[in-house]
């Protein structure tokens, strides 16, 4: 019982051997890539706690009458800012990452 099984994405690989340090170079560029998308990762994440950290604050301190509406308005777009601030980072490097890796793979596949 043998299954026939479609084209998979290994057929479409070039049966040429990379050299080890090719294989290393593109290791280090994958590693490369991980690292900063995990340093994008962080920025958003601080991003967003900063972000409801500034919302939490400001509504807590409009229900206890401690600030007016205008400082209350201040507050709600700064953490807008923040937020946008923060993702922005993080789109860009993930589209850039992402980039880098299609190269890679469209390169590999020829």
């Amino acid at each position: 019982m043998t299954e026939k099984r479609g084209p998979g994405i290994f057929d479409r690989l070039p049966h040429k051997h990379l050299s080890e340090s090719e294989k290393q170079y593109i290791a280090l560029i994958i590693e490369k890539s991980k690292i900063n998308r995990e340093r994008a990762t962080m920025i958003l994440e601080k991003g967003l706690l900063l972000f409801f950290a500034f919302l939490v604050f400001a509504v807590i301190a409009m229900q206890n009458e401690m600030i007016n509406k205008g400082l209350f308005n201040l507050l709600v777009i700064a953490s807008v800012c923040v937020l946008m601030l923060s993702v922005t980072p993080y789109i860009k490097i993930s589209k850039t990452e992402e980039k880098k890796i299609d190269d890679i793979l469209r390169e590999l596949t020829g």
